[in-house]
């Protein structure tokens, strides 16, 4: 699940459960490629449970109207055909909803892999919807399979736009990442940030936005973003100033053991400490209480304070 900081927020709230309701308005979720092929299936063969999942992402039409994302990952190991196949289940399922595929940068081989990838999903999408928008991350591998060691490589290529992609989200990591220097990710980041921002002059008109990786804690995750926005993240204070959207990678309901486990998977276990520096939040989880409760009060919160 993903809340979005708003580039500007018009409107003043007065009561906390407003807040909360406009700081997740544009929520979007993410879906492995194994969990649509479970959910996904003929009418005839749906259990109850499915039903009941696929009732409420019908529901998510009747209440909104512009569509709800739904990411789509690529992991290591499994075919871009997996991919292909859970962005065709969605697309064919309803119109609301607007898959966004995973590419893992260091998981595609070369120019030729990449196009042919996005082509499939694209230009010759052929049954199903074309995508318009795409999120680029490093991929959870450390040697890379081609030419590919960075995001920013894959982007320089031309191949997304060439392929009609109009909307183009880059990773970030507000609390880090296990195996890369915090150094490493901020010149990234700025890298990344100085790309988009030449790109406006593009007469394709390209959009852009940030997906974070999951995070736990409000105070980092307010913290980042307001380094961000004064261009204060780099070692030197002097870096350039974030002016794109940015879309907050939170956790759903879960146990202290899935946490772990998830932040493990992501390589954000770093991040878990948050947990050992703060009981009450690490007790709210053992009694049953999900940490995205207090989460997503002190975002949307901040969201309504800053104008953010």
């Amino acid at each position: 699940m993903t809340a979005s900081f708003p580039t500007v927020l018009r409107r003043s709230f007065s009561t906390q459960k407003e807040t909360i309701q406009r700081g997740v308005s544009n929520f979007s979720f993410e879906l492995t490629p194994a969990f649509a092929q479970k959910l996904f299936v003929p009418e005839a063969e749906r259990t109850e449970k499915q039903e009941q999942l696929l009732d409420s992402l019908r529901s998510l039409g009747k209440t909104s109207g512009a569509k709800t994302k739904v990411y789509v990952t690529k992991l290591p190991g499994h075919p871009q055909e997996d991919t292909i196949n859970a962005v065709r289940a969605v697309h064919q399922f309803a119109d609301h909803l607007e898959a966004v595929p995973h590419l893992p940068t260091r998981g595609i081989r070369d120019n030729a892999d990449l196009a042919h990838f996005i082509e499939r999903m694209t230009t010759k999408a052929g049954d199903f919807r074309p995508v318009e928008h795409v999120l680029v991350v490093g991929g959870s591998v450390d040697t890379p399979v081609g030419q590919f060691s960075e995001s920013l490589q894959l982007l320089e290529t031309g191949v997304l736009q060439e392929n009609g992609i109009k909307t183009i989200g880059m990773a970030a990591h507000p609390q880090g990442a296990d195996n890369i220097e915090q150094s490493v990710l901020e010149k990234a980041f700025e890298d990344k940030l100085r790309w988009a921002q030449a790109q406006k002059s593009d007469v394709r008109k390209l959009d852009f936005d940030w997906s974070t990786q999951l995070a736990y804690s409000p105070q980092a995750i307010i913290q980042w973003e307001k380094d961000l926005r004064h261009g204060k993240y780099g070692k030197t204070n002097a870096s350039l100033c974030n002016d794109l959207p940015i879309r907050l990678g939170i956790p759903g309901p879960a146990s202290m053991a899935q946490l772990a486990k998830y932040a493990q998977m992501s390589g954000i276990g770093n991040s878990i400490n948050y947990f050992k520096n703060n009981p009450l939040a690490a007790w709210n989880l053992m009694t049953k209480r999900s940490v995205l409760d207090d989460l997503v009060v002190e975002i949307s919160e901040y969201m309504q304070k800053e104008g953010t």
